[in-house]
């Protein structure tokens, strides 16, 4: 379970780091480009604050190994989607 929770805190840290390089990019689009880039921002906050949420709750004892898989892919998955964007 360390290792998972290794995962999700470099996860959570690499989301905070896109979302603010994502903020910057979309200042320089058009509006359409702009409300897209909004709701992929959106999406990642939410990826990202599940996260925290299950690392504070890994630190209580009330986290299971399944739920930080789940984190982990939807995490994964948020940063994928980021990338993916800021790289058009």
């Amino acid at each position: 379970m360390a290792e998972a929770e290794k995962q999700l805190k470099n996860l959570h840290t690499e989301l905070t780091n896109m979302i603010d390089e994502a903020k910057l990019k979309g200042a320089n689009l058009s509006d359409k480009a702009r409300k897209d880039l909004d709701v992929l921002i959106d999406k990642a906050k939410v990826s990202k604050e599940k996260a925290r949420e299950l690392l504070s709750a890994l630190h209580e004892g009330d986290a299971e190994d399944k739920d930080l898989q789940r984190a982990i892919k939807e995490a994964t998955n948020a940063v994928d989607h980021i990338r993916t964007y800021l790289t058009k």
